[in-house]
């Protein structure tokens, strides 16, 4: 990693650059009653500013065994390190280890997979004892555990494909080796990862993409988690088995109050607590394929309204219900032809001057009452932004972490 020729200033007129209330910027975000707090987007820039303080100070430091594991400062610009260590305990911290946010780690290459429970990690098999299907677990050097620890350097998901399962749709069998038990495209490490948390994810030519459809209880779940409740608008919602997802804390959330509906709106709103973003069409043909076309999931549900497995209607890559099962509204937007004028449908946030019901959004996929509209390269162009219904939920995207 290249070191910084200029150590940036926090620009408090910056997008993003909203200070932290003093508690936090003692402490940083803990769980706050039941839910877990995560830092909101707006603080992306000081939190960014900080870290860099950091680098600075530690860069100037030209003996590193004063830096030892203490419980308060006895300076104001003293490093504390939080790992309970033993006293007078010391930690080297390189720069380029303070920005990747590692501790005394070498960076090694992705690794590879050898079996549905088996991964090589820097030349080291290691093997998953009883996998749970849909479950992510992490690894270091050593061992695959299914919590996170100092050690930590990668993960992985455990997919919904079961080893040997017939190949269906465009899939082959090399494909569903791929996907079955570890699902080879959602290894990830410290240094080959989203730049968003990579749960529930896969890599796919450069980006990675949510390997399951939204659910009601994201700030909970995470955006793609298996069995769970697929988010939907409030029309029919609860008879379909859906759920209207909850405002992100982010955007005035308590962890409890949901959007009383879901719009696209909403969802670029979700997408952006979580550091993810909608799908293009592009992208969508491209990552659903494997799916067999031309089909929906109303004669496969187990559970209607929950995230699981339908193996006709997984793509190549693992992505689950991929198709036919709930629109996925998109980033694509288009406008309606005939006069313009002012529209207040935005939630009371200022107003949209366009033609007809517009803009219209993308939805992607096809829904579970397509049958043979649906499929990898299925498009609906009818709906405007601030539309609302059961079937209509989302998956998200997220960049690839550059650290050259």
């Amino acid at each position: 990693m290249a070191k910084p020729s200029v150590y940036p200033i926090w620009n408090t007129s910056e997008v993003n650059a909203v200070e932290p209330d003093a508690t936090r910027q003692s402490t940083g975000w803990v769980f706050s009653g039941s839910v877990p707090e995560k830092p909101p987007f707006e603080y992306d820039n000081f939190l960014k500013n900080n870290v860099y303080k950091w680098v600075k100070y530690l860069d100037e430091i030209t003996d590193f065994s004063t830096l030892v594991a203490k419980t308060t400062p006895v300076v104001a610009d003293e490093l504390i390190l939080s790992d309970s260590a033993a006293a007078g305990a010391t930690k080297k911290i390189t720069y380029e280890n303070l920005v990747s946010g590692l501790i005394s780690q070498t960076s090694i290459a992705r690794p590879t997979k050898v079996s549905t429970t088996s991964i090589s990690v820097d030349g080291t098999t290691l093997t998953i004892s009883s996998p749970v299907a849909g479950t992510d677990y992490y690894f270091s050097k050593t061992a695959i555990q299914t919590v996170k620890d100092a050690d930590t350097i990668g993960g992985f998901h455990y997919g919904l494909t079961p080893s040997g399962e017939t190949p269906t749709g465009n899939k082959t069998t090399a494909d569903i080796t791929a996907i079955a038990g570890i699902n080879q495209y959602s290894i990830w490490t410290n240094w080959f990862r989203p730049i968003c948390e990579p749960e529930g994810m896969v890599h796919i030519n450069g980006k990675w993409y949510d390997i399951y459809l939204l659910n009601s209880e994201h700030i909970i779940n995470g955006t793609s988690k298996a069995f769970a409740t697929i988010a939907g608008g409030e029309e029919g919602a609860v008879a379909f088995g859906r759920a209207i997802p909850k405002i992100p804390l982010a955007y005035g959330g308590d962890g409890s109050v949901n959007y009383g509906k879901l719009t696209w709106f909403q969802l670029c709103e979700i997408a952006k607590s979580h550091g993810k973003e909608l799908i293009s069409y592009e992208e969508y043909q491209t990552i659903a394929y494997g799916v067999l076309e031309g089909t929906d999931c109303s004669a496969l549900e187990v559970v209607q309204g929950r995230v699981e497995h339908y193996a006709t209607l997984t793509s190549k890559f693992g992505i689950e219900q991929a198709t036919g099962v709930q629109n996925v509204w998109g980033k694509d937007l288009s406008e309606d032809g005939g006069t313009r004028a002012w529209q207040s449908q935005t939630d009371g946030r200022g107003q949209i001057y366009s033609a007809g019901n517009s803009p219209v959004a993308v939805r992607l996929g096809g829904a579970r009452t397509h049958g043979v509209y649906a499929g990898s390269r299925n498009s609906y162009w009818s709906y405007y932004v601030w539309h609302s219904r059961w079937d209509v939920g989302c998956r998200f995207a997220c960049d690839h972490l550059n650290l050259a």
